[in-house]
């Protein structure tokens, strides 16, 4: 087939039907033109009366092949010039049909062209073409550098296994059907991105935390089990939908709990640093954004006196989230012995560089007696009052107290478990009944709890019987989801969605005004809410069940980020986010079906395009 020969080569022969027909492809995407050069008075240069000189361009390195005719026998003689043309001497390409190289005199008349440009003094004369005449049959065989021959291996054997991987373990079919069609059809570009962003790795990342659960590489959480009993306490009109979370989550429906709503940077970061600063035995901090402005110098300073005081520090932070500030807190908080963590964080060596699989949680637990969660990051964004903030960003966080701080606890351990391979916490105290509120932790992500938020919001959903209010930034969700939408307004359920009028990401708001008909067209009402842009995440079900957390509605949070959210039973904690939801929205305008119906072509078009990208936005 094909052996190796300098200069740094491989001579592969043509008459072997495989390489000719890549050979042919790859002509066929050069679009090029076989050169035909010939002894014509002015344009032949240094060639000698008598001789024909036939120039075939080889795609590799500029190497040239070319025959020539012997003026006695009128015979083609292949030969091959060992020169590189550089510069405007190289040809732009070459004609597929030639891609075989010159056979016989009649062949090599087919078609003329011109070569760009061409230098007559690089026509190599007889002595040149007789120093390169140890090329033998260059009428059937073409030189191939190694790299190029070693790359059409390294393809051939890895695009197959990619689409085989992609075929048995992708669960949706058109997502299947695309990576087998890139990993085929782009040379080694495919299955590299494949194995970058096409595969799972959640499923060996699950086993290092111990979890278990996934024996193969499927695209499956783990299997779903009523682990936890009953509260005795759990009201009637609870009880369907406690069933869904009893199965959906690690973690069992506890009474007793205190819940507040936090109101912005104003709110939130007073109480978050009051509580550090009380705190005696521990401090447990996760965070997908870590900014070192002044709200990230306030808290390193908290840790840091709180460190002084013999209180163990953990804080964990996201890889990816550490870098949307510079410098860096971790640098600050390092330089203070406090202990700190990143999440996988990208690297060169060894190889880790995925963008997705962020841990997407905010947790703060001290002394296990408070903890806070919600969709708030450590950043003066979140100041709205404060008039230098250039890009004010409203949001809600929470304040829990009673049994549920222990769930939280214990989900930062996980996160720090697998990012340390350590849990040297202080273990975990007593904790007295903190307010009336029934609540759950249930968590999300792509290792064993793959689609559990998923599966809980659509049931709730499905059992919903008076109304739905939901409100986030980011809304893109899933097929299922929009089928679980468009059927309880069929059913008679009111469905409110509120989105930002203005998104800080705007092909996110492009991408959701695409899709948007879907859900008005059955009767849901969708609302802009003015400026600030409003970060917060709600999700409220018959005016009593409320969900809390850190997790959009959007694939990146549904599917590929480590997600945190909370339950709460209960029409007292509910009624006040209720009447917030509307005011918001009565402050707003609201979206028409004729508004979505009525965009210009340029505008719809650059919405769809957005669309396109809904996976991975």
């Amino acid at each position: 087939m094909f052996a190796p020969r300098p200069p740094g080569g491989f001579v592969i022969d043509l008459e072997i039907p495989v390489y000719r027909d890549l050979l042919e492809l790859r002509a066929e995407a050069l679009r090029g033109y076989f050169s035909l050069l010939t002894n014509d008075p002015g344009n032949s240069g240094d060639a000698p009366p008598g001789y024909r000189i036939f120039r075939d361009f080889v795609p590799t390195r500029g190497l040239a092949a070319a025959t020539y005719m012997d003026k006695d026998t009128d015979e083609a003689v292949p030969v091959i010039e060992d020169a590189e043309l550089r510069g405007r001497d190289r040809l732009a390409a070459y004609h597929p049909s030639r891609a075989r190289g010159v056979s016989n005199t009649s062949e090599s008349r087919v078609g003329v062209a011109h070569l760009s440009r061409f230098r007559p003094s690089r026509i190599p004369t007889p002595e040149n073409l007789a120093l390169s005449s140890r090329f033998t049959q260059a009428n059937r065989q073409i030189l191939l550098p190694y790299d190029a021959v070693i790359a059409l291996i390294f393809h051939a054997i890895l695009a197959p296994l990619t689409a085989v991987h992609a075929l048995l373990y992708k669960r949706d079919s058109r997502a299947a059907f695309g990576w087998i069609a890139l990993c085929f059809l782009l040379p080694l570009g495919g299955p590299v991105l494949y194995v970058f962003f096409g595969l799972n790795r959640a499923r060996g990342r699950a086993q290092r935390l111990g979890l278990g659960g996934i024996s193969m590489g499927y695209e499956r959480g783990r299997m779903l089990e009523q682990i936890h009993p009953m509260p005795d306490s759990v009201r009637g009109e609870y009880v369907k939908l406690a069933r869904i979370g009893q199965a959906l989550s690690r973690h069992p429906l506890t009474a007793g709990n205190g819940v507040e709503a936090l109101v912005n940077g104003e709110q939130v970061y007073p109480a978050m640093v009051d509580a550090i600063e009380q705190a005696e035995s521990h401090v447990l901090l996760t965070t997908y954004i870590f900014d070192s402005d002044s709200t990230g110098k306030r808290f390193c300073e908290a840790l840091q006196r709180a460190k002084s005081r013999g209180v163990a520090i953990r804080v964990l932070i996201d890889g990816i989230g550490e870098w949307y500030s510079f410098p860096r807190a971790t640098r600050t908080l390092r330089r203070a012995g406090i202990p700190i963590a990143r999440f996988l964080p990208p690297r060169l060596l060894p190889p880790s560089l995925s963008l997705n699989m962020r841990n997407h949680q905010k947790i703060l637990v001290v002394d296990d007696r408070v903890g806070f969660t919600g969709g708030m990051n450590l950043s003066d964004r979140h100041l709205v009052e404060d008039p230098d903030n250039r890009s004010p960003t409203a949001d809600l966080h929470f304040r829990l107290t009673g049994p549920v701080v222990a769930q939280l606890r214990e989900e930062f351990l996980r996160m720090w478990q697998f990012t340390t391979h350590s849990r040297d916490v202080p273990s975990l105290t007593e904790i007295a009944p903190g307010g009336p509120f029934m609540c759950r932790t249930l968590t999300d992500g792509p290792d064993e709890d793959l689609d559990r938020l998923n599966m809980l919001l659509g049931a709730a959903i499905a059992e919903a019987r008076h109304s739905v209010r939901i409100m986030t930034p980011y809304f893109l969700p899933p097929r299922e989801l929009i089928g679980a939408i468009q059927a309880a307004t069929v059913r008679g359920v009111e469905v409110v969605v509120v989105l930002p009028g203005k998104n800080n990401l705007p092909y996110m708001h492009w991408a959701t005004r695409n899709m948007l008909w879907e859900i008005l067209y059955r009767g849901v009402k969708v609302y802009y809410q003015p400026p600030p842009f409003n970060h917060a995440k709600l999700f409220i079900v018959d005016g009593y069940y409320t969900l809390i957390g850190s997790a959009n509605w959007d694939p990146r949070s549904l599917r590929l980020n480590f997600e945190l959210q909370v339950e709460v039973y209960g029409e007292d904690f509910a009624a006040p986010l209720i009447n917030s939801i509307d005011q918001a929205a009565a402050a707003g305008r609201e979206v028409t079906l004729e508004e979505v119906d009525g965009r210009g072509l340029p505008t719809r078009l650059r919405d769809s395009f957005c669309w396109l990208f809904s996976p991975y936005l």
